[in-house]
């Protein structure tokens, strides 16, 4: 499955952990995860101004996610138009990566549903989709 984190799962993996942090490293761990550097900058951007992180806790954050992330440029659809112009460049790097899921907590995107071949997820959603039981088959 190809992946992308919206920023706001980002940040909540590496500040609140909790459910973030675990679909967070079951992504990294088991899945292509995909982003680009507006994400990465708004990520950075965040984590210091808002949650006051120290500048070398902000850089171990930056090289987990360029570890574990195929860094993409985002590719905007002309036609596409989004209430917040900051999700743009999200939705972006989703139709780019041509990704299975973009897992969010942004209420917009997640009305979306689905962005071309892309489904919008909530950290909830893919959680239940990864950690489901294979189904067996009774012959």
């Amino acid at each position: 499955m190809i992946c992308i984190f919206d920023t706001n799962v980002i940040i909540a993996a590496f500040v609140s952990r909790g459910l973030c942090k675990d679909v967070f490293e079951m992504g990294i761990s088991d899945h292509d995860c995909v982003s680009s550097a507006y994400i990465l900058t708004e990520c950075q951007e965040k984590l210091i101004t808002k949650f006051k992180l120290s500048p070398a806790h902000v850089t171990e954050v930056l090289s987990i996610l360029t570890a574990n992330f195929t860094i993409i440029e985002p590719q905007i659809p002309p036609t596409l138009k989004f209430k917040d112009p900051d999700d743009l460049p999200i939705l972006g790097t989703a139709i780019a990566a041509k990704a299975t899921a973009l897992i969010t907590g942004d209420q917009e995107l997640l009305k979306l549903k689905k962005i071309k071949n892309t489904d919008i997820l909530s950290p909830r959603e893919i959680w239940n989709i990864w950690t489901a039981p294979e189904e067996k088959i009774r012959i």
